[in-house]
């Protein structure tokens, strides 16, 4: 049964894998527009900031490690700004009077009575927002000085994921190229939009099974694509990276491209002093 189990679980994240490889393969208009492989959009868009109470139940977390020094301490969470607070404070009241509202709409509606508040009120949001924030201090010194070893090394492996996400981010920005597709994803570009009322997952084992029984000669069609592609994106790729070296973005070209950078600026000098 656990056997069983741990197989189907696998060859699902085998179908997810090659399928999200699928996407960067050039498709038919047809397959494009099929629901199955449409982008899913997750937002946390201002998420933390409608519930109110989690300053402070952040801040009693704190509290209690402190009593008890064998607990790991939490981490606290920065308190949010005053206007923020101040959407926190009207947000019920906003959505008694418009119970349609939206978080963007809440937001405008905040935004605007924020513009009309007088300086007494936001004079107290200040004082009660700083006072927040030295409480945060506070707590954060406490963190820092007790945290655990793997506390600090999940804080190091998340800082690493959050910068590596970043240049992400930034070589998309910048066009970087993408990754060629293999033989297989580009036989599954081929046959996919040839699937009817089968489920993915169902289609998906049909392909594999036919590209394992599939004789050599017809595979190496799709080999032969998959070469060319691979040199088409060898090619794209160096012209991308000259071009971000001449810009001055080494922030988002690859180890591999820095590492020849750097051993050709040795021999350089070395035959310089030579």
């Amino acid at each position: 049964m656990a056997a069983s189990i741990v197989k189907n679980f696998t060859r699902r994240n085998y179908c997810i894998r090659e399928i999200k490889h699928l996407q960067l393969c050039p498709v038919s208009s047809k397959f494009a527009n099929q629901t199955m492989l449409k982008d899913v959009f997750r937002s946390s868009w201002y998420s933390s900031f409608f519930r109110s109470d989690q300053t402070k139940s952040s801040n009693n977390k704190i509290t209690d490690h402190q009593d008890s020094p064998d607990i790991a301490p939490t981490k606290p969470k920065r308190p949010p700004n005053v206007f923020l607070l101040f959407t926190q404070s009207i947000q019920d009241e906003i959505l008694r009077a418009h119970p349609g509202f939206n978080r963007r709409e809440i937001i405008k509606e905040a935004t605007k009575r924020w513009s009309e508040l007088d300086p007494e009120t936001r004079s107290r949001l200040s004082l009660e927002r700083k006072a927040l924030y030295d409480k945060f201090k506070e707590d954060e010194t406490y963190y820092l000085e007790n945290r655990t070893s793997e506390q600090i090394n999940m804080e190091k492996m998340e800082k690493v994921k959050k910068e590596m996400k970043k240049i992400k981010k930034a070589r998309r920005d910048l066009g970087m190229p993408g990754k060629p597709c293999t033989a297989f994803s580009q036989f599954l570009s081929e046959n996919f939009p040839k699937r009817s009322h089968e489920s993915v997952q169902v289609f998906f084992k049909g392909l594999k099974e036919k590209w394992n029984w599939m004789p050599e000669d017809e595979k190496n069609v799709y080999y032969e694509k998959s070469r060319v592609s691979q040199e088409q994106y060898k090619q794209d790729m160096a012209r991308w990276e000259e071009s971000m070296i001449e810009a001055g973005r080494f922030d988002v070209i690859r180890k591999k491209t820095l590492t020849k950078l750097k051993q050709a600026e040795r021999e350089w000098e070395k035959n310089k002093v030579t």
